[in-house]
């Protein structure tokens, strides 16, 4: 996704137009984008971007609903989609001016210096969380932190389309739960003293999904940073390092930390 903020917006007119006027908007857009006039965009995003300018904040968030698909291995590939997505943005703004009410001045302010990637390779570990462990909110022995998030998987062909528009029950964790991020899904079976943490630790496609979100990757950070810190100290190799007392220094150090099996 390309992220853009926008300036010139008078959202008291918008206010005024209300609801409908956003329903009639994205009514409008589906059409347009059907017909080739408008690029693809997430549209659960669109409209709630449209709706939050009737708050108290005055419009100043950023729009994240400008997909794009591609090889994020690929530098050349990253650059030309780079360049489409504000050909996109253009295009929406553009539309607004003349469907939106209070949009006729809107400009855009920023967009991203870079397209945010969700999902390229990952390492292959001791443990791989999968939608089981998620969805299931399965507690760990080796957990780090926990998890929170949906299975949040967006269109890899670049449709918009993503499955938190959706909210279906099924890919969503039961109110008042949460999963065990574990120690393993971030250290090599190969590698003893390598850790990874974020978008290249190891989880399925679905699983993925969830994990990805920043909280969750600052969970995953605090854990291998603090657990190397540990071998170092002890002069042993990362995966000797003892659960329990990994676990004890990172509940000690403000971590929510519960439910550990055992």
């Amino acid at each position: 996704t390309e992220m853009f903020e926008l300036q010139g917006v008078d959202w008291l007119v918008s206010r005024r137009a209300g609801a409908k006027a956003v329903e009639r908007v994205m009514e409008a857009m589906a059409g347009a984008r059907e017909s080739g006039e408008l690029p693809p965009y997430n549209e659960g995003n669109t409209r709630a971007s449209l709706q939050l300018g009737f708050g108290d904040h005055h419009g100043f968030f950023y729009w994240n609903m400008c997909p794009e698909a591609g090889n994020p291995l690929r530098e050349e590939e990253l650059s030309a989609l780079t360049a489409d997505s504000r050909e996109r943005i253009v295009s929406y703004v553009d539309f607004w001016r003349g469907h939106m009410p209070g949009f006729q001045n809107a400009r855009i302010s920023q967009t991203g210096f870079s397209l945010g990637i969700r999902e390229s390779r990952r390492i292959r570990c001791r443990t791989t969380l999968d939608a089981d462990k998620v969805l299931g909110a399965r507690k760990l022995e080796d957990a780090i932190g926990h998890g929170v998030w949906m299975i949040d998987i967006h269109d890899p062909k670049g449709s918009g389309y993503t499955t938190f528009t959706d909210r279906s029950e099924r890919i969503m964790l039961k109110e008042g739960t949460s999963y065990h991020i574990p120690l393993g899904m971030c250290l090599p079976e190969d590698l003893p003293n390598l850790a990874v943490a974020g978008r290249c630790a190891s989880s399925t496609h679905e699983a993925h999904s969830s994990v990805r979100v920043q909280t969750h990757c600052m969970v995953m950070g605090q854990g291998v940073g603090t657990c190397a810190a540990m071998a170092l100290e002890d002069g042993i190799e990362m995966g000797a390092v003892d659960p329990g007392r990994l676990q004890a220094v990172l509940q000690g150090d403000g971590v929510y930390l519960e439910d550990i099996p055992g």
